[in-house]
């Protein structure tokens, strides 16, 4: 089974061919149908397949894409997997991780990037300083939600959602039910 039955762009097709992916996986011919369709979806997965939400956000791109992530090397990988699969499309992405600098990761925010990968932690620290609300959103994804509780990051989570002023798809992955998927879920999904 190839990625031609979902319908996706020419350009994303050339970026999974430059980065040799030939056929979907599992989850992501689980997730694509699902995302593609704009349905708010909680998936548990034990695998980290970045690119069962990555294809169908990046097929997305008419609006703007906010993928939140616990740790920095999660958010360095899926920036880096953003830039390879959206070349030929011209799709960017800005990272927002607590390495970076804080001015810099602000003028990406302010100048409109159309995928933003970020740490909830730098993330709610820039939204906060200037006041910037998150209102053409088209898609946002919380990966490893149960990992949310253990760096602490829940609430930032939830404070994010609060300068959200659209109604946004929300796909969330996590490889549990814990305290913090299930906080999320109540939250955020529909």
């Amino acid at each position: 089974m190839s990625f031609e039955k979902y319908g996706l762009s020419p350009e994303l097709l050339s970026g999974l061919a430059d980065v040799r992916i030939e056929k979907p996986t599992p989850l992501q011919e689980k997730m694509l149908p699902i995302v593609l369709d704009g349905k708010h979806a909680l998936v548990e997965t034990h695998s980290n397949d970045d690119l069962a939400f990555l294809i169908p956000a990046l097929q997305k791109i008419t609006e703007h894409v906010l993928i939140l992530t616990p740790s920095i090397e999660r958010a360095e990988k899926i920036d880096e997997q953003v830039w390879a699969l959206g070349y030929h499309a011209q799709i960017s992405s800005a990272l927002m991780a607590m390495k970076g600098d804080k001015t810099t990761q602000e003028q990406a925010l302010t100048d409109g990037a159309p995928v933003i990968v970020a740490n909830p932690g730098r993330f709610i620290e820039i939204l906060e300083k200037k006041n910037f609300r998150l209102n053409n959103l088209k898609l946002i994804v919380i990966d490893e939600a149960h990992e949310m509780q253990q760096f602490n990051l829940v609430n930032r989570v939830k404070d994010i959602l609060r300068f959200v002023d659209c109604e946004p798809q929300i796909v969330m992955l996590s490889q549990e039910q814990n305290s913090a998927t299930k906080q999320l879920v109540k939250l955020a999904l529909k």
